[in-house]
């Protein structure tokens, strides 16, 4: 599993006065697992999900495309530069096998970004983002964890090697925390207890690594 960072505006070209935006993100579906591509927003100069900032996405696997949308909902502009969120793939293990240094592009288009008037604001984004995915990289928290059962009803288990891990989050559609356990127990299952059915994001944080995988709450 990679992850890799979603950034909007530099230090040299800050973005300024951004209350929404939308993307499509596209990836090489030959690599890609199906159903592993999930965008997850952090507490950012955007906003914070848990607080004034949601978030959608569609995933088209057969075609290798997210697409996301992404508002505050405070009615207030949003000035800075930076990270704000990651994009969270898990590549094909025979691929991995076989090649010792992958190599797969990702690309960011029709990018449309609007005020709190609704007004469209101009966008320079470069055509092409092409991280360098080699399997000689350490395996990543996501790739470190197993998540069970899934789907789930009542409870699910992270499950793998010792890991301490410092907080793991359960988001909705909208990228909003419904659950949150700081330094979990390692081994006691999640409760689901009032979760209402539908399909979520777990995200797990261990030191500077972080993961996310999809759950379906039955």
């Amino acid at each position: 599993t990679m992850q890799l960072p979603l950034i909007l505006g530099t230090e040299e070209t800050p973005a300024a006065g951004v209350y929404g935006l939308a993307f499509s993100l596209y990836f090489d579906e030959s690599v890609v697992q199906d159903g592993s591509a999930a965008l997850v927003l952090s507490d950012s100069w955007l906003g914070d999900p848990a607080q004034n900032l949601i978030y959608m996405q569609r995933r088209d696997d057969g075609a290798g495309r997210i697409d996301a949308g992404i508002t505050r909902i405070d009615g207030i502009d949003a000035d800075g530069y930076g990270p704000i969120g990651d994009l969270f793939i898990t590549i094909e293990d025979d691929i991995l096998a076989r090649n010792l240094d992958l190599e797969a592009l990702f690309e960011i288009r029709d990018v449309r970004i609007i005020n709190y008037q609704e007004e469209l604001l101009p966008v320079d984004t470069p055509p092409t983002i092409a991280p360098v995915l080699s399997s000689r990289q350490e395996p990543p928290l996501p790739g470190r964890l197993r998540l069970s059962p899934n789907p789930a009803r009542r409870h699910f288990r992270l499950s793998g090697p010792e890991i301490p891990l410092e907080q793991v989050q359960l988001l909705n559609a909208l990228g909003q925390p419904v659950r949150n356990w700081q330094r979990p127990e390692p081994g006691k299952p999640f409760s689901l207890e009032g979760v209402v059915p539908g399909l979520y994001l777990v995200k797990a944080k261990a030191g500077n690594a972080a993961g996310a995988c999809w759950l379906v709450v039955e």
